[in-house]
């Protein structure tokens, strides 16, 4: 694809967007909602387990969220269907825009350089408190967005869409 954020590029900011597929238990109880970078490689062909554990390092995100599954998000003047945005780190940001643009020449060297997310909530406290949500990672708003300026433009944005090539499984702890 020899994709490139382009001469001088400068971020404003990278949000993880994921659409709501459905949820279980309560939903105005606040959760704290964890993101991480994947630091090992996950095998296109591979079957993953549920108990399966990938190794990650980078915390992208740490805080408490409440979701929304069943409410519209407004943008601007744009309404979009539900779904759960996290406004990731700016030094994960700044680094995707300053790596080397051999990381972006195609999908093979860009999931060498970027192996994925992990995205976990601690334990929810107090009785009959919490919940589940489950993501649809398949939907079109579900991707990486990051918002940036360069030398021939402002309020440029990039996708980083997740799609059916994208390996990805649920892992679950009791």
């Amino acid at each position: 694809s020899n994709f490139s954020f382009g001469t001088s590029p400068v971020l404003d900011s990278v949000v993880l967007t994921l659409g709501y597929s459905d949820y279980y238990g309560d939903t105005l109880s606040p959760m704290n909602y964890q993101v991480f970078r994947l630091t090992e490689n996950m095998i296109a062909d591979t079957s993953y387990y549920s108990n399966d554990q990938i190794a990650f390092s980078d915390q992208l995100f740490n805080g408490t969220v409440n979701i929304s599954p069943k409410d519209s998000v407004e943008l601007g003047t744009s309404t979009f269907a539900p779904h759960l945005r996290l406004r990731l780190d700016q030094a994960f940001g700044d680094a995707m825009l300053a790596a080397d643009v051999s990381n972006y020449l195609d999908n093979a060297a860009f999931v060498n350089f970027f192996k994925g997310i992990h995205v976990k909530t601690a334990p929810a406290s107090g009785v009959n408190s919490g919940n589940i949500a489950s993501f649809n990672l398949l939907a079109s708003i579900s991707r990486l967005t990051f918002y940036y300026s360069n030398s021939t433009g402002t309020g440029l944005t990039a996708n980083f869409e997740i799609n059916s090539g994208s390996s990805r499984f649920n892992n679950y702890t009791h």
